[in-house]
């Protein structure tokens, strides 16, 4: 059982017998692996832990965990730069402190539009990774505006990247469904309308991915991500070019 003054939510790591690391808990219906968060002294307690190497991390406030910066054992921001402890069956170890650094965090956000007339994307996934080996850092997705934000991010270099983003089906719709007007048989005041499939609500766009290299050493606001439209696979068969 791991004793720790510290706040917030928590993350907390175990070393398996081939030397990886693996998250403890488990995310079902909620947003956080573990049920566990400090009192108003910043004391917390995981309890009912198998015996083994692990690391725990503190998570900085935020909505989800994967959208949470953290500070790891050793007071650093890397899960793989952290200190870890051995627990043995049945024992207790307490003492094993985060102290949360007050400087060195910024913010970082911006809009994701499309290229073609800058209108906002509502739908996709944003995330940092650490630009030396790519480890993801923190992940968001797009608010409604095209807008996203992550607080607390350590200073250093980063790889912003956007995948999956669409518009919006509000945007999408250029043109309202219309149809054609049917009399019934049974009573001159039936009508039936029969949408005109020329005229219905076009899917949504889809555009390409994108990565983009960022290096934080204050806040970051407004940052500008446009993006081109994604390119469909083509085959033969659907007029692309032949293969060979």
């Amino acid at each position: 059982m791991l004793r720790q003054r510290s706040g917030c939510d928590f993350q907390l790591f175990r070393k398996t017998d081939k030397g990886a690391w693996s998250g403890v808990g488990l995310a079902l219906m909620d947003t956080w692996a573990l049920q566990a968060t400090s009192d108003s002294r910043g004391m917390y307690t995981l309890p009912n832990l198998t015996a083994g190497e692990y690391t725990v991390c503190t998570l900085l406030p935020t909505d989800t965990e994967q959208a949470a910066s953290r500070v790891c054992l050793g007071n650093v921001f890397r899960r793989k730069d952290a200190n870890t402890v051995k627990i043995a069956a049945g024992e207790t170890v307490a003492g094993a402190d985060i102290v949360i650094p007050l400087t060195g965090l910024h913010a970082v956000s911006g809009l994701v539009t499309a290229l073609a007339d800058g209108h906002a994307l509502g739908h996709g996934t944003v995330r940092l990774l650490y630009a030396d080996d790519r480890e993801p850092a923190r992940e968001t997705d797009l608010g409604d505006d095209g807008s996203f934000a992550f607080d607390y991010v350590p200073e250093g270099k980063y790889i912003l990247s956007v995948t999956g983003a669409q518009d919006t089906q509000e945007k999408a719709a250029e043109a309202e469904p219309t149809g054609t007007v049917v009399a019934g048989t049974a009573s001159p005041a039936t009508v039936q309308v029969m949408p005109d499939a020329a005229q219905t609500k076009p899917a949504a766009h889809v555009y390409a991915d994108k990565e983009m290299p960022i290096t934080v050493m204050n806040d970051m606001e407004n940052l500008s991500v446009p993006l081109v439209y994604a390119v469909p696979a083509t085959t033969p068969a659907q007029g692309g070019p032949p293969a060979g």
